[in-house]
């Protein structure tokens, strides 16, 4: 099994920290982003780790996860890290209120 890891720096917009595509959706693309991955079978998601360096308020959610308002995330404030195991299709947007944040990802078997 090989690892990938990489750091996404989240901002004040939506920042796309994970997509995990099917194979045909993944053949299909012609430079994929460092951070858009293949997922295993339907019975075999893929596993991810996400590592939070530092306690700034950061929110996670779709494509339009937001700081504050109707569409506030979850805000992780103090979470070192979270388990995600990705199915296809799959996918993690975040966003902070003021400055970047770091996230550290760790994508097993790719």
């Amino acid at each position: 099994m090989a690892a990938e890891g990489q750091v996404v720096t989240v901002t004040t917009s939506p920042t796309l920290i994970f997509q995990v595509l099917d194979e045909p959706s993944y053949a299909a693309l012609v430079s994929p982003a460092e951070n858009i991955f293949q997922a295993g079978t339907t019975g075999d998601p893929l596993p991810l780790l996400l590592v939070f360096p530092s306690a700034v308020n950061l929110f996670l959610g779709g494509s339009d996860v937001a700081a504050s308002g109707g569409l506030v995330g979850a805000n992780i404030n103090g979470v070192t890290s979270l388990s995600y195991n990705c199915v296809a299709n799959d996918s993690l947007y975040g966003i902070v209120a003021t400055a970047t944040q770091p996230v550290q990802l760790l994508v097993l078997r790719q």
